[in-house]
């Protein structure tokens, strides 16, 4: 980044020295006929929108490197933990699927930072339609390599089912309520605690722009650009927030808070009115996002943008709301394949509000949604499909 906190257009030189250390670590520990053929950043890192926090004299990353590495057939587990295990020793980082808890102290060690893909030629080519293809594809790093890119396919925006920027925000919603802890009421969090739940705060945010301009018709891989078109749009999602103007002005503060993080010590009930601010930007929106979701089943995408990008009135700026149980789900699940534990989450936030003494209307519309997400939403709408 810049000394004004702009984004940069690619990777930080950090981002560089912490990746040559892990393209070392595989050349030296895959065997010979598992050389990369490729290695690709994507993500923030790659895009310069994402940033580093200082810890115990060294910069950490404030996020994932998502990294795909594109080696001739697949790896034994054994293969890949060679490498783990190297770059735990060198850097302290770890898979993004090692257990947290150890990162969570306050005199952390390990950092799960690393989400290394190890993929074949062909499972790097073939992919789902969804966000996280096209985010690739506009923007990506080859680190080292053969351009493989070249024999992808390109995808239109208007090829990618709404559902995609949908799934991306209940999954953000969901890890953002496993980092606040009730424990939080009786002491203060630990600092990387603290990071942590911003981290998720930031990533629900950004997210919830993404599938807001997605809704738009004007879907842009990069948070500055999000935020830009929220910004000059008058679309009918502005009346479904009290001040969509410092709505806007808060996405703008967390991007800057992404490129610019600070590992902090807060109190509990500070972390507590962060996350009561998210759950009432948020609940009060979802209503409205899931009224959409509804709609969709019935109507072409190009009738969603049509109805989003229409001026927000003053006499309520919900679209047709459309009863669940009218919508014919037949022709994409034939009956639900598993449970969530939707009803831990709405019980959890009904716990904490008690325990604060606290009354805010909107955070149990947030848990109601967090049921019915990963309940009928789930399964009705894209289980079963395979590409979404």
């Amino acid at each position: 980044m810049n000394e004004s906190g702009a984004p940069v257009s690619g990777p930080s030189a950090q981002v560089l020295e912490d990746l040559e250390i892990v393209r070392r670590a595989l050349r030296h520990h895959l065997p010979a006929d598992a050389k990369p053929r490729a290695v690709y950043l994507s993500g923030g890192f790659a895009r310069g929108e994402s940033g580093h926090y200082s810890h115990n004299g060294r910069s950490l990353p404030f996020g994932d490197y998502d990294v795909d590495v594109v080696v001739p057939r697949p790896l034994l587990e054994l293969e890949k933990q060679s490498v783990f295990d190297d770059l735990e020793e060198q850097l302290s980082y770890r898979s993004v699927n090692s257990p947290s808890e150890p990162t969570l102290v306050a005199d952390a060690r390990v950092h799960n930072v690393l989400d290394l893909r190890f993929k074949t030629p062909e499972e790097f080519h073939v992919r789902p339609p969804d966000l996280a293809y096209y985010d690739f594809l506009q923007g990506h790093r080859l680190l080292e390599g053969e351009d493989l890119v070249k024999g992808m396919k390109p995808l239109e925006q208007w090829e990618i089912s709404l559902i995609s920027p949908w799934r991306i925000l209940g999954n953000r919603l969901i890890l953002c309520l496993k980092h606040v802890d009730t424990d939080f009421l009786e002491r203060d969090p630990t600092p990387h605690e603290t990071l942590a739940f911003r981290l998720a705060r930031c990533r629900l945010y950004l997210d919830l722009a993404g599938l807001l301009v997605f809704l738009l018709g004007e879907y842009r891989t990069r948070y500055d650009e999000r935020i830009e078109v929220l910004r000059n749009s008058k679309g009918l999602w502005r009346g479904w927030i009290e001040k969509p103007e410092v709505f806007i002005d808060r996405l703008e503060k967390i991007r800057q808070f992404k490129l610019n993080p600070s590992l902090e010590q807060i109190t509990g009930p500070a972390l507590f009115s962060e996350w009561f601010q998210t759950a009432k930007d948020v609940g009060q929106m979802m209503p409205h996002l899931i009224n959409l979701i509804l709609l969709s089943k019935q109507t072409p995408t190009e009738k969603i943008f049509e109805i989003m990008n229409k001026p927000a009135g003053t006499g309520g700026a919900a679209p047709p709301t459309i009863d669940p149980f009218a919508v014919d789900w037949s022709p994409l699940v034939a009956r639900q394949f598993r449970s969530y534990p939707s009803l831990f989450y709405r019980d959890f936030i009904d716990h904490y509000i008690r325990r604060s003494g606290r009354k805010l209307p909107a955070a149990k519309t947030l848990a109601s949604l967090a049921s019915r997400y990963y309940g009928s939403y789930e399964n009705a709408t894209w289980r079963g499909r395979k590409w979404v």
